[in-house]
């Protein structure tokens, strides 16, 4: 049988992934995970895929509430590296890097459908800065929602 969608269960208990995976095989392609490190492997890998995610919280290596604090890392560290840049004029990570990590944030925030109010997903500045000074471009300045270096 094929399916358009999959749901994600996450949880250290075989027998209470037994037991979901049982409710949902008929409508689903049921993928498993034994703990929150495994889940985000097989989330990142199946972006598209995955309906919907049933996380069980309290797991070994990484449980449900370390899965979320996850997100949270993402979305700190983006939004220092566009206050860096932005503001302060001192880049902490390559363009390729800051997309990488907003693409990760992205499928995460998509596939739990979580996101966050401080996400730069939503978010295009965190602060207003009263200190930029006018500054007159020699080539018109072209803007890309983002660009990436095809080898």
């Amino acid at each position: 049988m094929v399916f358009d969608k999959s749901i994600l269960i996450i949880d250290d208990n075989l027998i209470s992934r037994t037991i979901l995976s049982g409710l949902f095989k008929k409508e689903y392609e049921v993928l498993e995970a034994e703990n929150g490190e495994k889940g985000l492997a097989i989330l990142l890998e199946n972006p598209s895929k995955i309906a919907a995610i049933l996380l069980d919280l309290n797991m070994p290596i990484m449980n449900g509430y370390d899965f979320i604090e996850k997100m949270k890392e993402l979305i700190g560290k983006l939004n220092y590296a566009s206050r860096m840049y932005y503001q302060n004029s001192s880049p902490i990570m390559t363009d390729y890097e800051y997309d990488k990590l907003y693409d990760e944030l992205v499928k995460l925030e998509k596939e739990t459908n979580t996101v966050f109010a401080n996400s730069p997903t939503v978010n295009v500045e965190t602060e207003v800065s009263q200190t930029l000074e006018k500054y007159e471009h020699k080539t018109p300045m072209l803007s890309l929602s983002k660009t990436k270096q095809v080898d």
